[in-house]
């Protein structure tokens, strides 16, 4: 019998897997809408994100966060 942990675990991979196809689905459409605009989609494999310490849409907003001001801050560098 599942835990509350691994029933929340779940619930929180699902949410996380729900909010990058929303992602990629505005993405597309805004590059559907701007043909000369490209944006780069998001794999919305959990195993993928568990890797990088993503386990949720608010550890990956921070995640994405952090990967801009780091190329930011390399791009200001060079």
């Amino acid at each position: 019998m599942d835990n509350y942990a691994d029933k929340y675990f779940d619930w929180e991979r699902d949410e996380l897997v729900k909010y990058i196809d929303k992602l990629n689905t505005d993405a597309q459409k805004l590059m559907d809408e701007n043909p000369s605009l490209w944006i780069g989609k998001l794999t919305n494999d959990p195993d993928h994100w568990a890797e990088y310490g993503v386990y949720s849409p608010r550890t990956l907003d921070a995640y994405l966060d952090a990967e801009a001001s780091r190329q930011t801050y390399k791009e200001e560098m060079c």
